[in-house]
């Protein structure tokens, strides 16, 4: 009986790891802005913070789907107004709460401080619901399974091609070697005798 608890809570527990190897896309209702900038110009765009009712979002990496698409609505809206060569991104909360702070600590960095007497560096401009607006992205059957993320492979240094050895040390060889001495701070070996060969 007890090797059967062990066996069958092993199995519970194998099922619900592999479960949660592999996050899920889950839809929920979520809060964005975006923002753009340009190395061209002193010109901020804010948009309000929209509520999107059928955003998803990764349940392992609690990442919004298709983030950068939302960034190229934003850059599509700008290059047909006019607009070209900006850069854009979009910050997203599940709460009011919280895009609220993201919201203020960002526009904190373009508003010049009263109290320092501080001048305004940027121009910026608020784009409003009517302005434009965030279209829900929706993810293919084959998105709603999050993969999980790969690990950059190590190089073999056994399977190295002849001549892609490791570097040398000092001392051991290479072009300056002769019997480890190095060459004098000209760059070139001399001769003894005083020329050049």
């Amino acid at each position: 009986m007890k090797k059967t608890k062990t066996l069958l809570l092993g199995l519970i527990a194998l099922i619900a790891f592999t479960s949660n190897a592999f996050g899920k896309n889950v839809m929920h209702p979520t809060y964005i802005f975006g923002f753009s900038a340009s190395f061209n110009d002193s010109i901020v765009y804010f948009t309000n913070i929209q509520r999107i009712d059928s955003a998803w979002i990764g349940t392992k990496t609690t990442f919004l789907f298709g983030r950068d698409n939302y960034s190229y609505q934003l850059k599509n809206y700008l290059s047909s107004i006019g607009m070209n060569n900006r850069t854009c991104l979009v910050e997203f909360a599940k709460t009011k709460k919280d895009i609220d702070k993201k919201y203020q600590k960002l526009m904190k960095r373009y508003i010049p401080d009263k109290k320092k007497g501080q001048l305004p560096r940027f121009a910026i401009k608020h784009l409003s619901a009517s302005d434009f607006e965030f279209k829900a992205m929706q993810p293919t059957a084959n998105e709603l399974e999050e993969e999980p993320a790969e690990k950059p492979k190590r190089k073999n240094r056994e399977n190295r091609p002849e001549g892609h050895s490791r570097p040398n040390q000092r001392g051991e060889g290479g072009p300056f070697s002769s019997g480890g001495q190095q060459p004098p701070m000209g760059g070139m070996q001399q001769t003894p005798g005083g020329g050049d060969q």
